[in-house]
């Protein structure tokens, strides 16, 4: 179509049957236009209750999954301390084999130790966010594929106190 009135606008000749062809297109366009808005002014907006539910349950997803990735970094941490002993343990077998005159009980008892690594949440009294402010912002240069690009950095995370003028917030988490 907008060929068609370019065309038209330089003066160039057009048959009766193009012209007739974009008259067409153009009341089908119209009509398409006048049922989509239509088809929207119809529709019923979603639930604001509904559509608080998905967010909320979107975020406890994302808390939660930070949380299952904490505890399966301690269990893999705790399995690794674990081997380590095992193998400690196999090694002092072979040594009390060896000679068990020189063996001494402290160091069995040492090995029998065991420390668990846990992962503890504190609930906060404020948002968890990063500031944006200039003066919480800093610049760094990050080396990527031989390119050396310059980027800002928001490191710092500030609560309710902030004395920041102006700032915009980047929640850690999405909401």
């Amino acid at each position: 179509m907008m060929q068609f009135l370019a065309e038209c606008k330089n003066k160039i000749e057009h048959s009766e049957e193009d012209v007739n062809d974009e008259l067409y297109s153009w009341r089908k366009s119209i009509s398409s236009t006048q049922n989509l808005l239509r088809y929207i002014c119809n529709l019923e907006p979603h639930s604001l209750k509904v559509m608080m539910s998905i967010n909320n349950a979107s975020h406890t997803v994302s808390m939660m999954s930070k949380l299952l990735l904490d505890m399966t970094m301690c269990i893999a941490n705790d399995v690794g301390d674990m081997k380590e002993k095992e193998k400690e343990a196999e090694r002092i077998k072979q040594q009390i084999a060896k000679n068990p005159k020189s063996f001494a009980s402290d160091t069995l008892r040492a090995l029998l130790h065991v420390t668990e690594t846990t992962v503890t949440t504190k609930k906060l009294e404020h948002q968890n966010v990063v500031c944006e402010s200039g003066p919480c912002g800093k610049v760094v240069e990050v080396e990527e594929g031989g390119k050396k690009f310059t980027c800002i950095v928001y490191p710092q995370v500030c609560c309710e106190s902030c004395s920041a003028a102006s700032f915009g917030l980047f929640f850690l988490f999405p909401f």
